[in-house]
């Protein structure tokens, strides 16, 4: 029990922190203005199409994060299906609209005042995947992700992981 007292102990800090960095960010940080759109269909835990009011459609990766695939069971869809919970039907922000490796577009998606991409990391759903040039928010989800992984919150739960990276899953699947 003595060997286990530092690790809990700095475990509650860690928590105690991310959870104030958390709460702060909140406070702080406002909704971006930009261009609503409205979710037509959730295609996967980090995938949306939306359409704009005029009757534009595309597609939107979730910026700074990558989601389980769905042959990774349960956790796949899992990911996709509170993400439609959040956001199906409803109007969103995208903010920093870009163009990832994949030539996918790819934003932070905001729903009022809460940045959806950081609430799936949150809940444990996905994980944190940031790369530059937008990575405005890597540190905030970093910490959220640390605090989900102590929670043992979603993927992290110790007696139903995830236990392969989607980014690696992907590579067996394409060899």
């Amino acid at each position: 029990m003595t060997t286990k007292l530092p690790l809990i102990i700095l475990s509650l800090v860690i928590l105690i922190a991310a959870n104030f960095g958390f709460q702060v960010w909140g406070r702080s940080e406002q909704a971006p203005s930009g261009e609503v759109w409205t979710v037509t269909r959730v295609l996967s835990g980090q995938t949306v199409a939306v359409k704009s009011s005029d009757g534009k459609t595309k597609r939107i990766r979730l910026q700074g994060i990558t989601a389980p695939l769905k042959q990774q069971e349960p956790w796949g869809n899992l990911a996709r299906q509170r993400l439609q919970q959040l956001v199906q039907d409803q109007p969103i922000i995208l903010e920093f609209p870009h163009i990832d490796q994949g030539d996918r577009p790819t934003a932070y998606i905001w729903q009022g005042n809460t940045l959806i991409n950081a609430q799936l990391i949150k809940e444990g759903y996905v994980l944190v995947d940031t790369f530059a040039p937008n990575s405005k928010y890597e540190n905030k989800l970093k910490m959220l992700q640390s605090e989900a992984r102590l929670l043992e919150l979603g993927i992290w739960d110790p007696q139903n992981p995830m236990r392969i990276h989607p980014r690696d899953l992907r590579r067996q699947i394409l060899r």
